[in-house]
């Protein structure tokens, strides 16, 4: 054994001498290759200065070699596509481009600007070469170089902060005649292949950075300055017009920020010439400033128009405004111009403009305000989708739609999204018909020896590499595909206005040059529309104020809405990411629950409305993909929507991605996809909770573990939509009677109406010298757990029914007299059912001062134990009280309710681990299955009483955990807590007659 040992040690000593060997030999490589360049440069360095010897001449003689030595293969000698390449190289005019991209494993690892010796590395060359590692979207790039072989400067850039000042991030600057120096060779040699591959960029950064290194990301950094920008311009708009409403002072700043940033955009992406708008600013800040800066911009606003069209640039109330010229001047030179937008793609445009949306402008009677909407400080925040989950669902709706067909078929197709936002699922639909038209052009061009044929020859256009037989469809054709196929509502002007600042960039990806007519966007004021989704004017008598909030639309109006396509039958696909959770006022609660009444069950939800307005919205054909909260797919609340799902449409896919699906947000989401069809039906259910969040779009997209779901809703009463291996143990165990059927009551506690009034501590009753024949000792939700009752908050609620009169009470009359003014505004109170005094639910007395099982409402299992202490509770738990005579007994209750097996059925039926602040219902317990007892059974009897001795010896454990002394005797209880535990599951299963194979099914569930 000892020979086989040093035998194996030997060969990894000589595996390490060779690899050792390999990198030694190349990196003397590559300081032969560089001192050769150095050579070739210092002799004829005079010639290579002179202005005639171009950029592609240095990178051809010394920029490529000087790579090439660090082993990079920048002239693709592998011949690999350009995904796969470690070089991506820019040939020709690469404005807004880098020269050179060096990635590894397709991840871009640092960018190099190139000049021709004879130009200095000036700050305007060193910014732009920062710019390209600013504008990045990966947070790991903080490395651009500039070189011209004679210079080389690498730099690092970590926030927009480094942009303002061209020396900040130098990491290292070499002449070429001190590229052979020890220093600068292994400074260089860590941008070699092997070296950046073995994570060497991270020794470059200066050493207070090393911890990470990355980057405040560009999103957040653009976001930063547009929320700035917008908050400085309202606040100088409204200093020089005071009278402006809120909406107006929204609506004219977001104008002119969507204009100034839409040209920004064009220059970079060469579509308008380059140079404009920072020309105007500072050719103002230059001057005597006489004349105000938009006097200047408003002729270019007009040219854009004449140019372009669209709807961005239209006469607008913008031009009218006293703009702040010093404000703007900064803007457009300090603020705009270190983003290069030819990198920044539409898509993470419009993932900053989603959160951007999220505040507003609020005007008080001195000042401006930008702040949180009020809907998204509820919740927390706007969450943009995913790409990844956007063209899932397009490709499951829009995807399945177009195959097979032809653009003359496709011209028919109508996209919607109701709730469109930023426009980020339009912009994935829109990509997807712009690939397929380009897919089906260029395959029968290439068939036919080019051309676009069958009309192609007007809708597509050779690229100008066409070496490679890339090809693009014509503008035209593009903005017709648009004008056809995509539409959008929002209830929020400012997000139809970006939706379609969006769109019209996208339609303009590529078009570097190729502008050459005249009004070449479409009008797109008939495709996105401004409203609210759900309310129409149906809704009856608003005021002014309330009618702008909640913006009526009309769905069938063919000026306002979508008439002519509702009369054809509705929309082709559905698509989106509807609000969850928006709140309603009073009169929009009533429209939505009489208009929504066949899907409406109890608690108003905006997702569930969405969803029913999407599917009627959709045509006999129609597809229909959203996502939404995974409580949909098996809380009661939506039971009435899964039915109509079920009975009505094809159910296509049902994907519960699990949660932390959107950045910042916990709540577990998940995507459904259905169709009008029933022909040839077939469903997949893919779940996804335990997949590895970094895997979660490569596992959506192969739907890896999908199975088969064609009974999906069917076999469940409240017509779950999942489907998981506990389907036999749930049929078994539902045999048995329901808790419905066994207790005479299942109910929450009192509702007091008021706890502030009604709900005082110990502390307060001796101060107060409240009577304490009024007085009930309160246990609450939170002191309430499995086994046990942990009362320290020493609460007492005054128990004031109708019958009490509340006069024999003086004390407690006086206490309740500070809130008499509120308690009166309770419905109950002024309608003259209950007196101002009265609990607003005191419920029934016997509930409280009878034995009882009390459940923690707020947990996402069920927390239960049993009381013969006459506790009373408020709402935050539930109460189970037994019939006289009954099948089972508390003690045995307790132990089914506390069991694995009965976490497990309540998890299935409700699904409450969904939701961020889960709660048991008593509408749920009800429908559990309980394992009756029949007494006359003598091994049934046995059972029982098995199951009895196993509570009472687990209260009496609990009991003697609270009261343990040390840690030592407290983990000595709780280890025998654990074996009871397992023993009473254990008996659970047997009562329940479960095999081997079920329980373990119930174990390794989640």
């Amino acid at each position: 054994m000892k020979g086989v040992f040093c035998q194996v040690t030997s060969e990894l000593n000589l595996f390490r001498i060779a690899i050792m060997t390999k990198e030694i030999s190349a990196r003397q490589q590559f300081e032969k290759q560089i001192a050769a360049l150095v050579e070739k440069f210092r002799q004829r360095e005079l010639e290579y200065k002179f202005g005639g010897y171009t950029e592609l001449q240095a990178r051809i003689d010394f920029i490529d070699p000087f790579f090439e030595a660090l082993g990079w293969d920048v002239r693709n000698t592998q011949r690999v596509s350009e995904r796969e390449r470690d070089v991506v190289v820019e040939s020709g005019a690469t404005r807004g481009r880098p020269d050179y991209n060096f990635r590894w494993n397709g991840q871009t690892q640092f960018f190099v600007e190139a000049k021709a010796p004879h130009v200095a590395l000036t700050d305007p060359v060193v910014l732009q070469a920062k710019k390209y590692a600013f504008n990045e979207t990966s947070q790991t790039v903080i490395l651009a170089a500039a070189t011209d072989f004679e210079e080389f400067r690498l730099y690092e850039v970590r926030d927009i902060s480094y942009l303002r000042q061209a020396s900040k991030g130098l990491v290292f600057a070499y002449r070429y005649d001190e590229y052979l120096t020890p220093k600068a060779l292994d400074d260089l040699w860590k941008l070699s292949r092997e070296s950046v591959a073995a994570g060497s960029l991270n020794a470059l950064i200066a050493p207070t950075a090393r911890r990470a290194r990355q980057r405040v990301p560009l999103d957040q950094q653009f976001l930063s300055d547009l929320v700035g920008w917008r908050e400085k311009l309202a606040k100088a708009v409204f200093k020089a017009h005071p009278d402006l409403s809120a909406d107006d002072l929204n609506n004219v700043v977001q104008i002119f920020l969507d204009r100034l940033i839409f040209i920004r955009v064009a220059e970079d992406r060469g579509v308008l010439p380059e140079g404009q708008l920072i020309e105007i600013a500072r050719h103002w800040s230059q001057s005597e400033q006489s004349k105000p800066i938009v006097a200047e911009l408003i002729p270019l606003f007009r040219l854009v128009n004449q140019m372009l069209n669209g709807e961005i640039f239209k006469p607008h109330k913008c031009e009218e405004i006293k703009w702040d010229s010093a404000l703007v001047a900064e803007i457009v030179d300090e603020g705009l111009e270190p983003y290069n937008f030819a990198q920044i793609g539409v898509e993470l445009l419009g993932s900053i403009y989603e959160r951007y949306l999220g505040k507003t402008i609020r005007v008080t009677e001195t000042r401006a305000i930008v702040d949180d909407k009020p809907e998204v400080r509820k919740a927390g925040g706007v969450y943009y989708t995913p790409k990844y989950i956007v063209d899932y669902i397009v490709a499951q709706t829009v995807g399945k739609l177009i195959e097979g067909k032809t653009p003359k078929q496709i011209e028919k197709l109508r996209v919607l999204d109701p709730a469109c936002g930023s426009g980020s699922f339009l912009l994935g639909a829109y990509q997807a018909l712009l690939d397929y038209h380009t897919r089906y052009f260029a395959e029968r061009a290439n068939r036919r020896g080019g051309g676009g044929g069958n009309g192609g020859q007007t809708a597509l256009l050779r690229e100008p590499r066409a070496e490679y037989g890339e090809f693009k469809l014509s503008l035209e054709h593009k903005a017709q595909i648009l004008r056809n196929n995509i539409f959008g509502v929002d209830i929020d002007p400012q997000a139809v206005e970006i939706t379609m600042m969006s769109l019209y960039i996208k339609m303009l990806e590529g078009e570097r040059g190729a502008i050459t007519g005249q009004g070449v966007l479409p009008r797109l004021c008939d495709n996105i529309k401004c409203g609210n989704s759900l309310i129409g004017y149906d809704i009856g008598d608003l005021s002014d104020e309330e009618r702008a909030r909640v913006n009526p639309f009309d769905w069938n109006s063919k000026s306002e809405g979508f008439g002519e396509i509702m009369a054809a039958g509705g929309f082709d696909a559905v698509m989106g990411n509807p609000p969850w959770g928006a709140e309603y006022h009073s009169a929009e609660k009533d429209y939505l629950r009489r208009k929504f009444d066949d899907i409406h069950v109890r608690t108003p939800e905006s997702f569930n409305y969405f969803l029913a307005q999407m599917w009627n919205c959709t045509n006999k054909r129609g597809q229909v993909g959203l996502i939404v909260p995974s409580s949909f797919l098996k809380q009661h609340e939506f039971w009435k929507t899964r039915q109509m799902l079920v009975d009505a449409t094809c159910i296509h896919r049902v994907c519960d991605l699990g949660d932390r699906v959107f950045e910042h947000v916990t709540a577990p989401a998940c995507i459904v996809i259905f169709g009008a069809s029933k022909e040839n039906c077939q469903s997949l259910y893919l779940d996804l909770r335990q997949t590895d969040r970094a895997n979660l779009g490569t596992n959506l997209w192969q739907e890896r573990g999908g199975v088969a779901a064609s009974q999906i809703g069917r076999d469940s009463e409240s017509f779950a939509l999942q489907i998981h291996r506990g389907t036999t143990v749930i049929e078994k165990c539902y045999r048995w009677r329901t808790l419905k059927d066994v207790a005479e009551d299942v109910a929450t506690g009192i509702s007091t109406g008021l706890d502030a009034a009604f709900v005082r501590t110990l502390a307060e009753i001796k101060r107060l010298k409240l009577e304490r024949d009024l007085l009930r000792k309160l246990v609450i939700g939170g002191e309430i757990h499995r086994y046990a009752l942990t009362p320290e908050s020493g609460k007492y609620v005054m128990y004031t029914t109708r019958g009490v009169d509340i006069n024999d009470y003086p004390n407690c009359h006086a206490a309740l007299l500070d809130y008499r003014d509120r308690l009166k505004k309770r419905v109950e109170t002024a309608s003259g059912l209950i007196p101002w005094y009265a609990l607003y639910r005191p419920r029934r007395q016997k509930l409280f001062d009878q034995p009882k099982i009390l459940i923690r409402q707020t947990a996402d299992r069920i927390l239960a134990v049993y009381d013969s202490a006459q506790w009373y509770c408020l709402k935050s738990a539930i109460i189970v009280q037994l019939k006289d005579e009954q099948s089972v007994t508390y003690p045995y209750l307790l132990g089914l309710l506390n069991s694995r097996l009965l976490h497990f059925l309540y998890d299935d039926l409700v699904g409450e681990q969904s939701r961020v602040f889960p709660e048991v219902k008593p509408v749920q317990l009800f429908k559990l299955p309980i394992r009756t007892i029949n007494f006359a059974d003598p091994a049934d009897k046995a059972r029982h009483d098995k199951m009895t001795a196993l509570v009472q010896r687990m209260l009496t454990l609990h009991q003697q955990k609270q009261a343990a002394k040390s840690d030592t005797a407290r983990a000595r209880v709780e280890r025998e807590i654990n074996v009871t535990d397992e023993q009473i599951d254990a008996l659970v299963y047997e009562l329940y007659g479960l095999t081997k194979e079920e329980i373990k099914i119930v174990q390794e569930a989640k």
